[in-house]
């Protein structure tokens, strides 16, 4: 299991929609970035069995423009990053997904969200 994101530009004039990046990672690693995420102050929901699977951190992405995406993942990255053995240590037992992965991950899509401040976030999983 997956989610998927999708910086997309779309004509005001005829509606073609363009796609400026597209990425995929495994839900596995989400524990990490809702934790970065409520600290910052989003309220996030907690799924009964398996954690931070409610209005999971991705729902918040979903919809910002380029330019506040670019502000989020700058955020969240750099928590992350800042704590390295906090994250390391939520790697998923079963080796789908880890810190060391996720990161490069965010990171292109900070730099694509920079890059198209213009563009809108299509998030989901």
């Amino acid at each position: 299991m997956s989610w998927d994101a999708y910086l997309v530009s779309c004509c005001i004039t005829c509606g073609h929609k363009e796609n400026h990046g597209s990425w995929n990672y495994t839900h596995n690693c989400n524990q990490m970035i809702s934790v970065v995420v409520e600290e910052m102050g989003h309220a996030l929901k907690t799924h009964w069995l398996i954690g931070h699977m409610g209005k999971s951190w991705f729902e918040v992405l979903d919809g910002m423009s380029g330019k506040d995406g670019a502000t989020f993942l700058c955020d969240v990255v750099a928590r992350l990053e800042a704590d390295p053995e906090r994250f390391r240590a939520m790697n998923p037992p079963n080796g789908f997904g880890s810190y060391e992965t996720l990161i490069p991950v965010l990171s292109d899509m900070k730099v694509a969200s920079y890059e198209n401040p213009g563009d809108f976030w299509r998030v989901g999983g």
